[in-house]
């Protein structure tokens, strides 16, 4: 009777190292990302406010590329973490056994930061732009506009990716980012005062999913590839709004609370 669940925790140390060291891989590039978000909102950014803009602003510090290295092994590390719990239904991002719908979104998840430890690795070998990602944005979103029911796909894309966006704010609101933690593994009294830190960094995150979406189904109705926009762009006609540079200030908050969540994470999540 014990033999299914011996054999679904086999590997859960080594695989929740590996949910660990992505978690604060993650937060990292969420830090990062907020901050340059920050300089996009006082008119005094570099790089794009994205994720690859923030792997060429690590490239590009002190010792930036033994970091960036790291950092795409703590990627690759949350990348096969996330596999793993979407095949085995064990050891993803959540701790523990995995249903269905956790399942699919450690598959998700697998795929995104599977992207982003490429992205990672080519900045790296230094062939990597430093740009955003719009134009690639742009560029796909013209080539599906193309494809038979082209318009109809890129509507749905959109509508899921604001889905996703609203998600995460029902987390923020809900507080369910915190299952799976066990702020008994940190110093006493800091995870409750660092579960705050996950508000708004839901609340950031889901706004920035749903500002995408909407340009991704905006560029579908008007068949105009170039309403199709990255975070990037999606942070930068914020703060081209009326209101948009206190809102882009309060989002870029979000996002580097956020990353530090993300590493707060890291820490309380309960053994597999």
């Amino acid at each position: 009777m014990d033999a299914p669940v011996a054999l679904g925790q086999v590997g859960g140390g080594w695989a929740d190292g590996l949910a660990r060291a992505g978690l604060v891989a993650r937060g990292v590039v969420y830090v990062i990302v907020g901050v340059i978000a920050l300089r996009l909102a006082f008119g005094t950014r570099d790089q794009s406010a994205d994720a690859r803009g923030a792997l060429a602003t690590l490239a590009d510090q002190p010792f930036g590329k033994a970091l960036l290295a790291l950092l795409a092994l703590g990627l690759a590390c949350y990348t096969a973490a996330c596999a793993l719990g979407a095949v085995r239904g064990y050891g993803g991002k959540k701790a523990g056994g995995s249903d269905t719908k956790d399942r699919l979104s450690d598959a998700g998840r697998a795929f995104m930061n599977g992207g982003l430890t490429v992205a990672a690795v080519t900045v790296l070998m230094g062939s990597g732009s430093s740009g955003g990602g719009n134009q690639q944005e742009k560029q796909l979103t013209a080539r599906v506009l193309e494809w038979p029911f082209g318009k109809a796909l890129v509507v749905v894309a959109g509508l899921v990716v604001i889905g996703f966006g609203a998600v995460q704010v029902r987390k923020a609101i809900k507080r369910s980012f915190t299952k799976g933690l066990d702020f008994g593994r940190l110093p006493p009294g800091l995870g409750r005062r660092a579960e705050s830190l996950g508000v708004p960094g839901y609340l950031a995150r889901g706004v920035v999913a749903a500002a995408v979406g909407v340009f991704l189904v905006q560029a579908a109705l008007q068949y105009d590839p170039d309403e199709a926009v990255g975070i990037d762009g999606a942070l930068a006609r914020l703060a081209r709004s009326g209101p948009g540079p206190i809102v882009l200030v309060l989002v870029a908050l979000g996002l580097v609370a956020f990353g530090l969540w993300s590493m707060v994470e890291a820490a309380a999540r309960r053994p597999d």
